[in-house]
Formats: structure tokens, sequence, C-alpha cells
């Protein structure tokens, strides 16, 4: 077996704790027709849409979603507070998920 272990704090870096529930986000293409002195061109708008089960994403229509994307019913046993989360416009750098796993015997 195994479990999550608190982080160490990370001094200089802007971190943000990990999060035990969430929704899911896709991307919905609507055709929207504009108009103009020269000529009518149809384009495509781009909208997020969030879901927050599968089963929303499935009567939204969201392409091919997987359950796994959501978190789980006992997601809570998985203490993923003790992770930490570095988005990378807060440090100018990439984005990353830090999580310390101890192996129990």
């Amino acid at each position: 077996a195994v479990e999550l272990i608190e982080c160490p704090d990370l001094t200089g870096l802007v971190q943000r704790a990990g999060v035990g529930d969430w929704k899911v986000a896709d991307y919905a293409e609507e055709e929207t027709a504009t108009s103009s002195d020269q000529e009518a061109d149809d384009e495509e708008t781009i909208h997020v849409r969030w879901h927050n089960s599968w089963q929303d994403a499935v009567d939204a229509g969201m392409d091919k979603p997987r359950k796994s994307l959501w978190p789980t019913e006992d997601n809570s046993k998985l203490c993923l507070n003790r992770c930490i989360r570095l988005w990378p416009q807060d440090q100018d750098s990439g984005g990353f998920f830090l999580a310390i796993i101890r192996k129990n015997r």
C-alpha cells in the first residue's frame, strides 16, 4: 500500500493546495453568421463548457468523455490536499503537480 504525505513548504514559489473536487472543461463550437459591407462570412466561435459530472458531459454532447476525468465518489480518502500545484502564471514557468508518495510495508 502507498500513502500521500504532506509536501514541505517550497520557499520562494507560489503554491496552491491540491484539490479533491473539480469540474471538467471542453470546447463547444458554434457557427455564427456575421455581416460586413463586403461579404457575409461564417465564423466559428469557441465556448468553454464546464461539466460537474460525466453524465452532465454526455448530456451536453461532449466528444468522448471519460469517467476517469472526474473525481471518484470516495476521493476524500486520497488526501489530495497534501499535494501541491504550481501554476505556470504564478512564477513564469511550467506548471507542475507535486506529490510525495510513501510505500508502506
